[in-house]
Order: C-alpha cells, then sequence, then structure tokens
C-alpha cells in the first residue's frame, strides 16, 4: 500500500492498531500489516512476529497492526506493506489495484472512461456502488431459493393451523353448544376462534424470531468467521422482522376463519330439536 497516499484519504478500517501510528514501521520495512481475516486464521496480533518467505531470502516483520479488506483479500487475506519496502525487496513495482477518488461533482461514468483511457487495455472499472450492487446480487441469488421455501412453510403452516383449530372445535362440540345457549352469540365464537388463530400465530412468530435470530447470529458472527476469517458485522432489520411478525399473525388469523365457520355451523346443529 501507498501508505502515504491511504494517510491522505482516511486511512485503513483498522481493527488492531491504526495506520498513523503503523506508518514510520511500514516505511523503514520493518513491521507489516494483516488483514483481519488472515490474522484470524494465523493466530497473531498486534505486536506478534512474523516471518515471509522473500527473494533475498526469510524476513521476520512485527505485526503492527490489523485492517478489514473486503475487497483487496478475498478469502484468503493478505499482508500489507509499504509501496518502496515491496519494490526494494521483491522487486514489485506494479500495482493492480487502484482506488480513485472522485470529486462530489464528479460524473461517475466520465471518470470510468477517463480512467479506462489512461491506463490503456487490460483493466476494467467499477464504482463502490456498482460494487455493493454486485454484492447484493450475488447474495440476492443465493437466498433466492430461500423464498420458496418460506412459501412451502407458509403453506405447511396455514394447513396446520386449520387442521388443529378443526380437530380442536369439533372435540369442543358440547362446550360451543352449552355458551350457544347461554347468550353467546356465533360472532362472538366467530371472533374467538379467529382471535386464538392469531394469537398462535403471533405466538409462533415470536419463537420463530427468537430462533432465527439466535441462528443468523451463530452463522454471521461464528460460522462465517471459521469459514472466512472475515469479522462481518450483525445487524437484526427490526422493521421487516415486526412485519414478519404481523404478517405471520395475519395469515394465522385467515387461516382460521374456516373453523371458525365450522364453529358455528357446529353449534347450530347441536342446538337443534331434533
Amino acid at each position: 500500500i501507498s501508505v502515504g497516499d491511504r494517510l491522505a484519504h482516511g486511512g485503513l478500517a483498522m481493527v488492531e492498531g491504526n495506520l498513523a501510528a503503523a506508518a514510520d514501521a511500514l516505511r523503514d520495512g520493518t513491521g507489516l500489516l494483516l488483514s483481519d481475516n488472515l490474522a484470524f486464521r494465523l493466530g497473531r496480533h498486534r505486536g506478534d512476529r512474523l516471518t515471509l518467505p522473500t527473494p533475498v531470502g526469510d524476513r521476520t516483520y512485527r505485526v503492527e497492526g490489523t485492517f478489514v479488506d473486503y475487497l483487496g483479500s478475498l478469502d484468503r487475506g493478505s499482508v500489507a506493506v509499504s509501496t518502496d519496502h515491496l519494490g526494494a525487496v521483491w522487486d514489485d513495482h506494479a500495482a493492480n489495484l487502484l482506488r480513485v477518488g472522485a470529486r462530489p461533482d464528479a460524473v461517475p461514468s466520465q471518470v470510468r472512461s477517463a480512467v479506462l483511457k489512461r491506463l490503456g487495455p487490460g483493466y476494467y472499472a467499477v464504482t463502490s456502488g456498482e460494487f455493493v450492487a454486485a454484492v447484493r446480487s450475488a447474495l440476492d441469488r443465493l437466498f433466492l431459493a430461500t423464498w420458496g421455501l418460506v412459501v412451502v412453510a407458509m403453506v405447511i403452516s396455514v394447513i396446520g393451523v386449520v387442521n388443529a383449530q378443526l380437530a380442536t372445535v369439533i372435540d369442543r362440540g358440547p362446550d360451543i353448544s352449552m355458551l350457544r345457549a347461554i347468550g353467546v352469540s356465533r360472532g362472538d365464537l366467530t371472533r374467538a376462534v379467529i382471535l386464538e388463530c392469531g394469537l398462535l400465530g403471533a405466538l409462533g412468530a415470536l419463537l420463530g424470531l427468537a430462533l432465527g435470530s439466535m441462528l443468523s447470529g451463530q452463522f454471521v458472527v461464528v460460522s462465517m468467521r471459521l469459514l472466512t476469517g472475515w469479522r462481518l458485522p450483525f445487524v437484526l432489520p427490526i422493521l421487516p422482522l415486526l412485519g414478519a411478525a404481523a404478517l405471520a399473525t395475519l395469515v394465522s388469523s385467515l387461516a382460521g376463519w374456516l373453523p371458525a365457520r365450522v364453529a358455528g355451523r357446529l353449534q347450530t346443529r347441536q342446538l337443534s330439536p331434533d
């Protein structure tokens, strides 16, 4: 990395240490930085020593800090030294990743054209927005199949609520007849059954949110960390989750309409003079 340019444009997203404090060691060629995922896999922290093979023999460096880098290191991780040290020891003066800063009033398409014209063939340029959109698109394709599972789960849940409430209504036939006998209206019975189904849906939604939050937290914080070494932030989207709970309650309430109708008809037959 170009230490001076990095410091002039916001530094790095550091996990341990900071780039300003590590700058002198990077320039002197005595220190290096590790991407967070590689540091996790190697079990290294700031202040530890790391030996690297170089064209002039093995050299030991002090780890001056760790940083987060999803683009440059991917899942393998990376070791960052200064560009001057890379050229002096590895005889490598090329750059394979350039981060271009644009003015607030710049047009991204024009900046892209100017960059590609300056660099020549063999390069491509993407904006940060395009990169994020590509990642989101990949994630959307990855989870596309899960929407099918959601639909199947909803259908099974509706069938389960209907069957369970039908069985309950039939089993409580004498109780329903007694309630009608003491003056409970058919509308009250219908609303009671629908309300009971809605409460079942709400309870199921709350239990599902609790279990889903634990499983997703375990996947993002623990499993992804073990698989890739990346330290991913875990955020629960409260509004979508509340919307999902409300939808589950509504669907369950609608599923109670058929058992409620059966309850009304059942009590009528039970109170019939025949």
